[in-house]
Order: C-alpha cells, then structure tokens, then sequence
C-alpha cells in the first residue's frame, strides 16, 4: 500500500471513531445539557455516514475525497466532555456520601440521595399541614403512634 491509501484508511477510521465517540456521548450525555446532546448525535451521525460513504465510494471505485479536519478534533473534544462527566458524577457522589455520614446514614447500595435541596425519594410534604398537637416522630425503625390524651 502506498502512502495515499495508508491516511485513507486513517481517516476513514479518525472518522469512524469519531462518530462512535459523538453517539457514545450524545446517548450517556455525562453531564451535558440536551441541545449538546443532539448536537452530539447530529456529528456523530454525519462523521459516521462520511466515513460509510468513504468507503463505499472513493475505496472501492477510486476518486477524490474532502478532508474534514475537525474530524482529528471531534475525539479529543468527546474524550475531554467524558472524562468532566465522570469527575462531576464522582464528585457529587462523594459530595452525597458525605452528607450522608454526617447524617449517620449509608445509602442502600445502589441507590443514591437525591439532589440537594429536594426531598427524599420524592416525597413532598403536604402544603400548609401541621402534625397533629402532641405528635411526636417515632425512633428510627418503629411506627408512629397515635397522640395520648
């Protein structure tokens, strides 16, 4: 093979990995607001149909091509959004895990709290209630009783 056909062939796959980098993302979105995430998907899409069309065209019948060289960007771009996903996922876990233990809770395994300043595991207090006069909250693991008197 000579020296053409060697980057062809690497950028075909810059532009394969790229789509599959875009779709990865715009599908998990680790962290990303929901335009970006269609705008991810949108690249992925068009770098993937590229890279098909490469192939199927230029490889097999010969014939020019563009180069697209935001296509060696695209990777490092998607690699950097992820690998912030994955430090903002980890810190809010942590940030919950030590909320947690100072409450002198652990999280059942598998799930997480909720995030701060909404109540847990969706409950919503009445507007407006008060408990009735008297009632007091039962220790941790026993069921409330009825106000004496």
């Amino acid at each position: 093979m000579d020296g053409e056909t060697l980057f062809f062939l690497f950028y075909v796959g810059v532009l394969l990995l790229s789509g599959v980098l875009m779709l990865v993302l715009a599908g998990i979105g680790f962290g990303a607001g929901g335009g970006a995430r269609v705008l991810y998907g949108v690249i992925g899409l068009a770098a993937l149909a590229y890279a098909i069309y490469l192939i199927l065209t230029v490889f097999i019948n010969g014939g020019s091509y563009q180069i697209f060289f935001y296509a060696f960007i695209i990777p490092v771009i998607a690699i950097v959004q992820m690998v912030k996903g994955f430090k903002a996922r980890g810190a809010q876990s942590a940030e919950q895990n030590a909320i947690l233990a100072q409450m002198g809770h652990q999280a059942p395994q598998g799930h997480q709290m909720p995030p701060q300043g909404q109540p847990p595991y969706g409950y919503q207090a009445p507007q407006g209630h008060m408990p009735p006069q008297g009632y007091q909250m039962p220790p941790q693991g026993q069921k409330p009783q009825a106000p004496q008197g």
